[in-house]
């Protein structure tokens, strides 16, 4: 069954992809409820392990393994059911879209993508995984082909996430030829280098630190794209792996104080940056960036737990808020924040973006309290730094949350003035509003490690007062009220706003410093195309040296 939950994603995918019927989007849709159907049979009862040795080369094998267990039957299951609807979402969505058979292939097979990366028992079937996912972001990204942003969303991800693979694949090797591939032997006895190289792969593919750009890049493509690869895909694969590789990251404290160094310090400047955002998706972008932060820092501090719990409630809440984004730029016909006030009026609409958004700022009675309480706790105790940082994220969390709300419900429009609601998009967003509002009490420990201590209601306290703290300021900075216009602190916001503006010219200068090394992957480019002749044997030749360079390398080393 795990060959069935993994490869038939994947064969469904590309068949789906390249025909124009209306049966393929059928057929995805029920490839979906039998993914869903499949990882809800795995959490009950765990699935028979698989391995196919199909290379040995002088004791090295080259395999494909495939594992189960709880933590990855949870995170499967949160997979295909955010994947499910996400078919749903697209079928409204995209009407009258030519390509959207072609769309809902791709989708399939980018989930495949991330079912055969969770269900993984070495490094090569999970970096198999990993560039299945980067391939279809690519695809998915660029979905419409004839918009510049987003012909450059898809290359921009594709290129700087290449740094990661590049990085990923060095740990394969290495790992592959110091026979420690398995991930059951790198918890074991794995050498350090190994999570260093990992650590470099999941801030490309997450969007953390210096890498955050190519994220809000990919907001070019369709909504259910974005959905999927921000809430249970593609940016949340690196949090997981290092979930399950806990043991082997715990033996390496200055990588631990990395994590969150890095992830803090993300999750803040993320944060901030999505609370001056002006367009609606660009805001969510900068939100799962910030989330994606807070789970490095829970690693960091040492609480697989939390980290865990926060990326199952983010899915939820985040795929949730991304489909009624969609439905509000629709319906206003602009990204704008300032343009789509009163398109989410409608009772059903409202309830399902209030969960999200007391998720997403991670106030009760959601899931995105108990689990952002849990990192708050892990912090608290694990040192000042990891405590400052997560009771900023905190207060950024509130003032985007709230920028976000007072935009979408402040001077609502004549409803004459706006598109109708595609049943299709409204009803895709009620089995995640009831998952985000169901809370994360029932999933597995990681590595029976729990909390460094248990939350204190002094912590809960001082974190629910930093949210709403940043709620009231973000609602009040979007300016709902005239009367609010002379108030003392919003010329200190927008200082504030200022200083993120000039920070953002600070990176673009640095990307432009940093510019060389496209030049150089351009100038490679035209020389891989020189050697597309369309024949075979060039391809043959190609492929045969560069495995024999990949082997004789990990045979050196």
């Amino acid at each position: 069954m795990l060959w069935a939950l993994t490869m038939l994603p994947i064969a469904s995918g590309i068949l789906v992809s390249l025909t124009r019927k209306a049966w393929g989007f059928v057929l995805a849709m029920v490839v979906g409820i039998v993914l869903v159907g499949l990882a809800a049979y795995g959490v009950a009862h765990p699935l028979t392990p698989v391995r196919y040795v199909y290379w040995n080369l002088d004791g090295i094998r080259f395999s494909l393994s495939l594992t189960s267990g709880h933590l990855l039957a949870w995170m499967a299951l949160t997979t295909t059911v955010v994947h499910l609807m996400a078919q749903v979402y697209a079928h409204g969505y995209l009407d009258g879209d030519p390509l959207r058979e072609r769309f809902a292939g791709f989708l399939e097979a980018f989930a495949g993508g991330m079912l055969l990366f969770v269900s993984a028992a070495n490094l090569f079937t999970a970096y198999i995984g990993w560039e299945v996912m980067g391939l279809g972001s690519f695809l998915l990204i660029g979905h419409y082909q004839h918009w510049r942003e987003a012909r450059f969303g898809a290359t921009q991800a594709f290129a700087l996430t290449r740094i990661g693979d590049a990085a990923f694949l060095a740990a394969v090797a290495w790992g592959m030829s110091h026979h420690v591939s398995t991930l059951a032997a790198l918890n074991r006895s794995g050498p350090p280098i190994i999570i260093w190289l990992l650590v470099l792969a999941i801030f490309t593919k997450s969007a953390q630190g210096p890498f955050l750009s190519w994220l809000i890049g990919a907001m070019a493509g369709p909504t259910p794209a974005s959905a999927l690869i921000h809430a249970a895909t593609m940016v949340a694969a690196g949090p997981f792996l290092l979930v399950r590789l806990f043991p082997l990251l715990d033996r390496s404290p200055a990588l631990m104080t990395t994590l969150v160094v890095v992830g803090g310090v993300t999750a803040v400047w993320a944060g901030y940056q999505g609370a001056a955002a002006k367009a609606v998706k660009e805001l969510l972008a900068y939100s799962t960036v910030s989330q994606l932060g807070l789970m490095l820092l829970a690693l960091g501090v040492g609480s697989p737990r939390a980290a865990f719990a926060l990326l199952i409630a983010h899915a939820a809440f985040k795929s949730l808020l991304f489909f009624l984004a969609g439905i509000a730029t629709h319906r206003a016909d602009s990204t704008l924040l300032e343009r789509v006030g009163g398109t989410l009026s409608q009772p059903m609409l409202a309830a399902f973006y209030a969960i999200g958004a007391l998720a997403v700022a991670g106030l009760p009675p959601t899931a995105g309290f108990w689990a952002k309480d849990q990192v708050a706790a892990a912090a608290a105790h694990a040192g000042l730094l990891a405590g400052v940082l997560a009771m900023l994220a905190a207060l950024v969390g509130g003032a985007y949350a709230g920028r976000l709300t007072a935009s979408l419900f402040r001077a609502p429009r004549r409803a004459e003035h706006l598109h109708p609601v595609n049943p299709w998009q409204a009803w895709a967003g009620l089995p995640l509003a009831l998952v985000a509002l169901g809370g994360v009490a029932g999933l597995p420990d990681p590595v029976h490690t729990g909390l460094a201590a248990d939350a204190g209601i002094g912590t809960t306290a001082i974190d629910l007062l930093a949210v709403i703290l940043g709620a009231a300021a973000g609602f009040l900075a979007a300016g709902p009220f005239p009367a609010l216009a002379a108030m003392p602190w919003v010329p200190a916001w927008r200082g504030f706003w200022a200083v993120g503006e000039g920070m953002r010219m600070v990176e673009i200068v640095l990307h432009a410093a940093a510019a060389w090394p496209l030049r150089v992957v351009r100038h490679l480019a035209r020389l891989g195309l020189f050697t597309a002749r369309g024949r075979a044997q060039w391809y043959a030749a190609l492929t045969s040296l560069f495995l024999t360079a990949l082997v004789g390398w990990a045979f050196i080393h």
